[in-house]
């Protein structure tokens, strides 16, 4: 019988009453929103389950058995501080009157409870909290009971479930449980379900205006649910999700798990998860605002305050296919190097060209143009970069990675930047072509950026260059930051300093986009990506004082059930024939000026 124990606590066996106090908390496990840390992992051995609570800071919130010979588990696990601290405990391989004992002994309360059997003998996990301070409640356990029965202690006791267990025992269906009185701050509309599909969970859910507290599957792919009336939370459930499945969604939806079911099906390991929105108010608007074009793809956001923190972001670290946003890299390597010279804006620079398609600049380039001097172009570097930044060529792309290596621009960006995650190992304009892609995550790219506007990667003339050679510059009128200037100036009742404040912002940025398609071009895969750097104009003492953020968004593999837009199509008429597609851009131009709108509006308080 093993435990982490990391406090004391207060509790009783079948029920306590909660001693007289301030009015209790809901649990905050299953149903607070406040950010926190939190972790999940799988095929985890107890000291694997101790070393992540130790090394975080962190209590477990739900233990899973998934294996006995020897010991496997799943859990999940949250930052043990502020909202979610508590006095807490975790256990296996007990007996009934072990758990009773450490109930007893530790006066804790069960918030787990896990029943399963070793060698014929019945055996328990549990995780266990302080029952005192805010954390006290009237409460009350059972194992090894019928649904009747159950359902007549939930009467007696006007309570309600908070976890359920359930499992055969020889041909009988019986269950472990928690519940607690539904009163007071817990009183909560609730309901349970035995042996539901999916389909019959789903529409409960809708039918109640409901979500899942607690989720267990049996073998027959059915489950039992608890759930109670949900508030203005955002919530998700998934079932039959890989390990992986089942951290991408937690990733996308910004969101952390309160629950875990882990199950066999059909040999392979999958899971059921419940989970509940980790992101801070503005993260999640701007979440729900990509969410409504493109949920399917995977998206993400990211504004950082040069030298500060990060006001809003979701997906950061997650690795996208950059397209044309990775050229950045070969900027800023070639920026440097006329930092150091002997190399010039005015030094010589060759491309080349496809032959048969001379004008073409998004071309994928191919190393076999390169051997027949009619297909190469002379100009200057300043042009190449140019025609790189301004119109996005892939042959001048091509052209500077040959010039300086790709081992050189990838050192550069991962020793000397830090862009750990970053890596080109494609042409740029030739998409996923034989395998290969291109990475670059939001913070890797905000990297880079605020090197360049703390001076730190880059200084003095070259500096100036770097961004005056990139596409953007003063927010003009009528432009949509021009507009949430104007909306955000008019409700703090500052219109007549709007148009000052405008012009004194500033943006530069490198966009990439691809439209990958399989088999045929109907569907295929919306890759769009952007990073940069804004200048907001705070203002201290009547001065105005600059500050720049760094920033980036994506939306990678959103697959688009249409026709790829033509070459001689516009965008307006591949719209007006696709909603998917009208709805994914309106999403992702969207988001790219509405996750400054809290930055704005604070600037413009300062006016």
């Amino acid at each position: 019988m093993r435990s982490l124990a990391l406090s004391v606590a207060v509790l009783g066996l079948l029920l306590v009453s909660a001693p007289a106090q301030a009015a209790p908390a809901l649990d905050p496990e299953r149903n607070s929103a406040a950010l926190t840390g939190w972790w999940w992992y799988h095929g985890q051995s107890e000291s694997d389950v101790n070393s992540v609570a130790s090394a975080n800071g962190a209590r477990v919130i739900d233990i899973e058995v998934e294996g006995t010979a020897p010991y496997a588990f799943s859990a999940a696990f949250v930052k043990n501080t502020g909202t979610y601290a508590r006095g807490w405990w975790w256990y296996y391989d007990l007996t009934a009157a072990g758990v009773a004992e450490r109930i007893s002994t530790l006066h804790a309360r069960l918030i787990d409870i896990e029943r399963y059997t070793v060698g014929g003998q019945r055996r328990f996990a549990i995780v266990l909290v302080s029952n005192t301070g805010v954390a006290a409640k009237t409460w009350w356990y059972y194992y090894d009971v019928s649904s009747s029965v159950l359902a007549s202690k939930l009467s007696q006791n006007h309570a309600r479930l908070v976890d359920l267990d359930s499992y055969a025992v020889g041909s009988s269906r019986r269950y472990a449980a928690v519940m607690i009185r539904n009163a007071g701050v817990d009183a909560k509309a609730w309901w349970w379900y035995l042996n539901a599909t999916p389909s019959f969970v789903a529409s409960k859910l809708a039918a109640k205006k409901a979500r899942l507290i607690d989720i267990d599957r049996r073998s027959n792919g059915r489950f039992d649910v608890v759930m109670q009336r949900r508030g203005g939370e955002y919530w998700w459930w998934y079932y039959d999700a890989s390990a992986a499945g089942v951290a991408a969604r937690a990733s996308q939806n910004g969101a952390r798990i309160v629950d875990l079911e882990p199950y066999v099906k059909n040999g392979v390991r999958r899971f059921a998860v419940l989970m509940l929105n980790d992101l801070n108010a503005e993260s999640t608007r701007i979440r729900q605002i990509m969410r409504a074009g493109l949920a399917g793809g995977s998206y993400g956001f990211y504004v950082k305050k040069v030298g500060g923190s990060a006001p809003v972001g979701l997906q950061t670290n997650t690795v996208f296919e950059p397209a044309s946003t990775i050229k950045v890299l070969h900027h800023l390597y070639t920026m440097r190097r006329i930092a150091t010279g002997p190399d010039t804006l005015g030094s010589t620079f060759y491309y080349w060209v496809k032959p048969g398609d001379t004008t073409n600049k998004d071309v994928c380039p191919d190393s076999a143009w390169e051997s027949d001097l009619n297909n190469r172009r002379t100009t200057t570097i300043q042009d190449g970069l140019t025609k790189m930044l301004q119109v996005s060529d892939n042959r001048t792309t091509h052209a500077f990675e040959l010039r300086w290596t790709r081992a050189a621009i990838n050192t550069m960006a991962q020793t000397t930047i830090g862009m750990t995650n970053t890596l080109i190992d494609q042409n740029v304009g030739c998409g996923l072509k034989d395998g290969h892609r291109n990475n670059l995550t939001l913070v890797d790219a905000g990297k880079l950026y605020e090197g360049v506007s703390d001076g730190s990667l880059l200084s003095g003339d070259e500096r100036t260059t770097f961004w005056s050679l990139m596409l953007g510059g003063t927010v003009q009128s009528g432009s949509a930051l021009a507009t949430i200037v104007t909306e955000e100036a008019a409700k703090l009742g500052k219109s007549g300093v709007a148009t000052s404040f405008r012009t004194k912002m500033e943006q530069r940025s490198k966009g990439g986009s691809y439209d990958i398609c399989g088999a045929t071009c109907n569907p295929y895969d919306y890759y769009r990506t952007a990073a940069g750097r804004i200048t907001i104009p705070f203002k201290a003492r009547g001065v105005v004082v600059p500050t720049d953020y760094v920033y980036g968004r994506f939306v990678n593999a959103l697959t688009i059930p249409c026709q790829v837009k033509g070459a001689n199509e516009t965008t307006a008429q591949a719209e007006a024939r696709c909603s998917k597609y009208k709805k994914a851009n309106a999403a992702y131009t969207t988001a790219g000026t509405e996750m400054f709108r809290t930055i704005i509006r604070a600037a413009l308080k300062t006016w």
